[in-house]
């Protein structure tokens, strides 16, 4: 119904475009496109100054975009802003995350899926708080966001993590017809800035790239979870570790595959994360007679100490935007072994920080797996680089300032 209702809406409120400008990206990262229709009715210098920020997302139940928020939020670079996270679902896994951060205003409303009443308790909070820039992250915040825009007082920024043709056809429906209501889209990572420019064509939101603000395994317990000893894992075992959502899109199926092939082998697989397929790769598991080698230890609100206790990582991924724990593992000076796909090779660099593959390819996982099994000294090597590279690329006070600058360009 609600699907049904936003396309009415929709095709109301859809203007002829003014512009016909192409969405052609410039060396700095932005794109030439319109100015936002909606003012604010605050001071630009004061606005500037300090600024009042609320970030809007679905939930904080384990999730990239959750983790990365928190990361980004916790080494936010201008102590005089006002930050404010509103998250309209029920999940709350790393809400105790949040409310470690100094200074945050968090509100939970703990609404059922696509649930009306969030959209008014939005407005509600930024008129209240007066907001001068709602940042809007995942398909229920943004559609909720872009609908009340008429009615909101400040500067809507969305955060596209990942491509648009991998977004809910609700999403891809909203910030089509409703794009002179963004005025500035984030990208996670210059393959989906790509596919954001060539997916609006025309009259595109100015668009930046930002990569996103990650956290250092410092940050999280230091005991060691002894991972070997509570699993029973041989300790010459060589040991992969995957974490994130049990979903189709993470391929674990074609990992398991791969496994498969490599049965009897001297390899343990470490699964950390739960999600809607749980009980169908268990299932795939037992079937294969991989009890033995494959390892579901559930969610943990704390990853890194789990990843310090892995040989390598592994991430099957049928698609990305940016995967976050390909960077966290690369912070814990471990190597990747991941597919090609998205914005993956802008982090996993075959032969630098890891080793790549073709997607849905259970030979090629098996092969790679092999490699860095067989060959210690490489498999080191590339847990250098991926450190190196992370430290360069993922400085999460730069990447605050960042996306700091982008609300001072929209505000300005």
């Amino acid at each position: 119904m609600v699907c049904i209702a936003l396309r009415t809406v929709a095709l109301r409120s859809a203007k002829p475009a003014q512009h016909a400008d192409l969405c052609r990206p410039s060396a700095n990262g932005f794109v030439k496109a319109f100015p936002g229709n909606i003012p604010t009715g605050q001071g630009t210098d004061d606005r500037l100054t300090r600024m009042r920020i609320l970030h809007v997302i679905d939930h904080l139940g384990l999730g990239g975009a959750q983790t990365t928020l928190a990361d980004l939020l916790s080494a936010w670079p201008e102590p005089g802003d006002a930050l404010h996270v509103m998250s309209l679902g029920r999940k709350t896994d790393l809400a105790p995350r949040f409310e470690s951060i100094n200074g945050l205003h968090l509100q939970i409303l703990g609404r059922r899926r696509w649930d009306f009443r969030s959209m008014h308790d939005l407005v509600r909070v930024i008129e209240d708080q007066k907001i001068d820039v709602l940042h809007a992250h995942l398909a229920k915040s943004i559609c909720a966001s872009l609908w009340m825009r008429p009615r909101i007082p400040a500067r809507v920024v969305v955060h596209a993590h990942c491509d648009p043709q991998r977004e809910p056809w609700v999403l891809r429906r909203a910030t089509s017809r409703w794009r002179q209501r963004i005025d500035a889209i984030i990208a996670v990572s210059r393959h989906t800035q790509r596919e954001l420019t060539a997916w609006y064509r025309t009259n595109c939101p100015p668009l930046h790239m930002v990569y996103n603000a990650f956290g250092s395994p410092s940050q999280g317990p230091q005991e060691p979870i002894l991972v070997r000893r509570r699993l029973g894992i041989a300790p010459d075992t060589f040991l992969l570790g995957f974490a994130g959502r049990l979903t189709r899109q993470k391929g674990l199926r074609y990992l398991i595959s791969a496994l498969q092939l490599m049965r009897g082998e001297n390899v343990a697989l470490v699964i950390i994360g739960d999600g809607p397929l749980r009980a169908r790769l268990r299932h795939q598991v037992q079937q294969a007679g991989l009890t033995h080698m494959v390892h579901f230890v559930g969610s943990q609100s704390q990853v890194w100490p789990w990843l310090r206790e892995m040989d390598a990582g592994i991430l099957p991924s049928l698609y990305e935007g940016l995967p976050t724990t390909a960077v966290e593992l690369m912070i814990s000076g471990k190597p990747v072994i991941a597919t090609a796909v998205n914005g993956t090779p802008e982090v996993v660099r075959d032969g630098h920080t890891g080793i790549l593959v073709p997607s849905r390819d259970p030979a090629a996982l098996a092969r790679a797996i092999r490699r860095l099994a067989r060959d210690r000294r490489l498999s080191e090597r590339l847990g250098q680089g991926g450190a190196q590279l992370a430290h360069d690329m993922f400085s999460p006070g730069g990447s605050g300032q960042a996306v700091r600058d982008v609300y001072a360009g929209v505000l300005s």
